[in-house]
């Protein structure tokens, strides 16, 4: 999905290890949210009776974070790829990574 709907020209083979990490993000990210919907939200700490974020929800905020920053270098965010240059010539690939 992420290499379909990437701007035509902007990865490339060198983008491999960035676009690895935000698909490990992603996947942890969905995996951490359907606990988080299913209610694994908050633990009630048995000596203090405080209540907190499980560590579920913590995984979940990390993983969200290593996702924003792969997608601001791969130019996934409007923002990004505002500052993206790209030209592709009519007889280049448009996308190394659907070869």
């Amino acid at each position: 999905m992420a290499v379909r709907c990437a701007p035509k020209g902007l990865l490339t083979v060198l983008d491999h290890g960035v676009l690895e990490r935000w698909c490990r993000s992603y996947a942890l990210y969905r995996k951490y949210a359907k606990k988080v919907e299913a209610g694994d939200v908050e633990q009630c700490h048995p000596e203090s009776g405080m209540r907190s974020l499980t560590p579920t929800v913590t995984m979940m905020i990390q993983a969200h974070k290593m996702m924003l920053q792969c997608e601001k270098e791969l130019g996934f965010s409007p923002s990004a790829r505002n500052k993206v240059k790209v030209e592709v010539k009519d007889d280049e690939e448009a996308n190394a990574f659907l070869e």
